[in-house]
């Protein structure tokens, strides 16, 4: 007896759940004329140097779920068709159901997959309520049942069955070994597809004014002549520049980007014209104001009063006693 991940079908750890495979000479090695079936069932455990289909390596996948403990001793835990697989997750339906049944008002926890739009399979549950339930238990009441449970047993937060709903226990199928059949029961029980509709977050004028703001702040602090020490500039934006010892400053910045990061949080667009307005839109003004700002810094060091018709490519002497001077670029120089 092996117990082996149903994916990548490696041996796993005591204690650990995995699918049930079997080996030895009472076990079949083949089916009737099934190959395709065979492909499925059968496996090598070992690939290494000597394996062979016709030895102790050769394994029979039973379809079962279990575990073995530290002394050998096997538990099956339930089918590997009943796993839900949520994502890149799988979980077994019947951890869920163990703590949700420990609740006095829950009778019969039955969960089972749901199809979902963004995760593939989701995992929903039909409950039959005991004697001490309340009448009339509302459903936000169920599922805070539900996720107390769930809570409370420490199971991960994509454990959580998203749906659930009161059932009768006539209403839940059963096999002929009075077993319920979790396997297509959301058809069943006319539970619908559940649909992604999640969109942008709503976003409040006073959000958009204090990103508006943040986005000033920073191009302010980042624009402007300052000193050598980057302190303050005296003769340039004088004690306006100071403002730039503000300790909000990084604070200010990381902010804008969790804004500028929330962009992404968009519905998925329906033409590339939409996609590129619902990417540039939001941070058009940032660009704005940011050439605005650059303009003024711009017609403060660089104005007649402080040209220079000349241009050189090294630092002169007298630069350091001019406060704001400014030249021509390069290919605007007269070469002679």
């Amino acid at each position: 007896v092996a117990i082996v991940d149903p994916d990548t079908l490696m041996p796993q750890p005591p204690g650990v759940s995995g699918a049930i495979a079997i080996s030895g000479p009472t076990v079949m090695t083949s089916y009737l004329e099934n190959p395709s079936a065979d492909a499925r069932a059968f496996f090598l455990l070992s690939c290494g140097e000597g394996a062979d289909t016709a030895d102790d390596d050769w394994f029979f996948d039973t379809g079962d779920l279990g575990m073995l403990d530290a002394e050998g001793q096997l538990s099956i835990t339930g089918r590997g068709k009943e796993l839900i697989k949520r994502g890149g997750e799988q979980l077994s339906p019947y951890e869920v159901e163990e703590a949700i049944v420990q609740h006095p008002w829950v009778r019969v926890a039955v969960v089972f997959s749901v199809e979902s739009e963004l995760w593939g399979e989701e995992p929903g549950v039909a409950i039959v309520l005991s004697h001490e339930a309340p009448p009339g238990l509302s459903s936000d009441a169920l599922m805070g049942i539900v996720r107390t449970q769930v809570r409370a047993a420490g199971l991960a937060p994509f454990k959580r069955p998203v749906v659930a709903m009161v059932v009768n226990d006539a209403d839940l199928p059963r096999t002929t070994t009075h077993k319920y059949i979790r396997i297509g029961l959301a058809r069943v029980l006319h539970v619908p597809k559940i649909v992604d509709n999640r969109g942008p977050p709503h976003v409040s004028a006073a959000i958009v004014g204090v990103r508006y703001f943040l986005a000033c702040f920073v191009v302010f602090n980042h624009v402007g002549k300052t000193e050598d020490d980057g302190l303050s500039a005296p003769s340039g934006w004088r004690s306006f520049a100071n403002a730039r010892l503000f300790c909000i400053h990084m604070p200010c910045f990381f902010i804008l980007a969790g804004f500028s990061l929330s962009q992404t949080m968009s519905s998925v667009p329906k033409s590339k014209f939409r996609f590129f307005v619902s990417r540039f839109s939001a941070m058009y003004p940032m660009y704005v104001i940011s050439i605005i700002l650059m303009l003024i810094s711009f017609l403060i060091t660089c104005n007649p009063s402080t040209y220079v018709p000349t241009f050189s490519r090294v630092a002169l002497v007298n630069d350091t006693a001019v406060a704001h001077f400014c030249e021509p670029p390069p290919m605007m120089v007269s070469s002679s």
